[in-house]
């Protein structure tokens, strides 16, 4: 049920954050706490929960005041909860700030409202702290064809509403639904992307596109959704490199069983201090 009916006003467009969460109990509240401390009231507020076991539920109660429309029922994935969040929202701009991510001040909605302002066709966004480091992203790297990164943070992205709720996410993509989608807005769609100069959001490593245990099934699914958009004459070279990053992928994983998280991360510094 939507609470309060909300409307974009001259210079204040109404901002959608949709927020996705399956069983978050420990996680959600940061990121409720996060929407709803911006300086920027102008923002509808959207929470989906995958029919959670935990508390989840309770949890969000709890912030009822500040969400305008929250549902709790079973979904067929998360590319599913995204698309279910995208046909609730009713604002301008629409940006997901998911179960753990939050943003990274209270002032950034309202600092970023005067770009929006000056673009209002294109797809804005900024970098992100991704483990307490700023990732400075570039969407001109989704041209290159051996990329294999996601080159954006899904979180840290504002898209015209009236782009998003004509192209929803791909369903039969488990982990890869937002590279994907950044390959359909710029090469099928050839939609602008404008980089704003700061860091929108912090995200939560954890999830399930950014465990180590799922590393080689996310570089396959990136890589899958290459050779849609931009296929390759040399097929066979194409699979060396992505073989090569499934075989680093693995080699990540074990490393990281064995000597276990911790041990893992001051080698890793180590090896990229040296």
């Amino acid at each position: 049920m939507r609470a309060v009916e909300k409307k974009s006003k001259i210079g204040e467009p109404l901002i959608s954050v949709i927020t996705i969460v399956y069983n978050g109990v420990m996680d959600i509240e940061r990121t409720l706490n996060s929407v709803a401390s911006q300086s920027y009231k102008n923002i509808e507020y959207i929470v989906v929960d995958g029919c959670s076991t935990d508390g989840t539920v309770d949890v969000i109660k709890k912030y009822k005041n500040s969400i305008d429309v929250w549902v709790s029922e079973k979904d067929q994935g998360i590319s599913d909860a995204f698309n279910k969040g995208i046909k609730m929202t009713s604002g301008e701009y629409l940006i997901f700030m998911n179960c753990g991510d939050i943003f990274h001040s209270d002032d950034v909605v309202n600092n970023v409202i005067p770009c929006l302002l000056s673009n209002p066709c294109a797809v804005v966004y900024g970098n992100a702290l991704v483990g307490g480091k700023c990732i400075n992203t570039d969407h001109s790297r989704i041209l290159l064809k051996r990329f294999l990164s996601n080159p954006i943070c899904h979180q840290a992205v504002f898209v015209p509403a009236i782009i998003h709720q004509s192209i929803l996410y791909d369903t039969k993509y488990r982990y890869s639904m937002d590279f994907d989608l950044w390959h359909r807005l710029i090469c099928i769609e050839h939609i602008p992307f404008v980089k704003i100069n700061m860091i929108v959001s912090d995200y939560m490593v954890g999830g399930i596109t950014s465990s180590i245990q799922n590393l080689e099934k996310v570089i396959y699914e990136h890589w899958l959704v290459k050779q849609q958009y931009l296929r390759s004459e040399n097929n066979i070279l194409e699979l060396c490199v992505i073989a090569g990053k499934i075989l680093g992928a693995k080699i990540k994983t074990v490393f990281r069983l064995v000597l276990g998280d911790s041990l893992y991360e001051v080698m890793k510094r180590k090896m990229c201090a040296t």
